[in-house]
């Protein structure tokens, strides 16, 4: 992930770089490039040969990372933060009070979920760009949230579960971990 100032204003640009260069004399350094329509925050995630990301361009992509083309896009109306996370065929990251759920290879969305949030997106630390990312157990799957609250999601049907809130509803900027049935925050 590379940030470039354009003439056209801030691009995000994502590097497909070629390691040859490592073995030989090779001046070709980059197989190629995509350009996304702002700058690139979240950090991206690849499964097989396909890259996720989100940008602040309030899209969320998936590249090919053999040739650098969009499979597919998804336009998310907030800024995306948070990295990704799959599990089997399902995508899932979250964009401004949203969660999302969707098909890997098509983008095709399974469910999403919208929360009320007591502070406004993007707006808790404006220099702060980290989000927190969404985790799993075996059948569920965590979101944690600068309004202060975790929520936890069916991971097939995007039923609510339960959530829990922080003391003074303080924001949660870190990805939670899970070990032995315990979540940790």
């Amino acid at each position: 992930m590379i940030t470039s100032k354009m003439n056209s204003g801030l691009i995000g640009l994502v590097l497909l770089l070629s390691l040859s260069f490592c073995s030989g004399p090779s001046k070709n350094y980059f197989s190629s490039f995509f350009a996304a329509g702002d700058r690139i925050q979240s950090h991206p995630i690849m499964d097989h040969d396909v890259l996720y990301f989100g940008s602040n361009d309030k899209t969320f992509y998936a590249v090919d990372l053999k040739t650098g083309s969009e499979k597919w896009s998804i336009p998310t109306g907030s800024a995306v933060k948070s990295s990704a996370a799959i599990k089997d065929s399902m995508l899932y990251f979250s964009s401004g009070n949203r969660y999302y759920a969707l098909d890997k290879s098509s983008g095709r969305e399974i469910w999403t979920y919208e929360i009320e949030s007591l502070v406004p997106q993007d707006n808790l630390d404006t220099w702060d760009y980290h989000h927190s990312n969404p985790v799993f157990d075996e059948t569920a799957v965590y979101f944690s949230c600068e309004n202060g609250m975790l929520y936890c999601f069916d991971a097939l049907k995007g039923d609510l579960q339960f959530t829990w809130s922080t003391i003074d509803s303080a924001a949660i900027r870190c990805t939670p971990a899970i070990k032995n049935n315990i979540l940790y925050t």
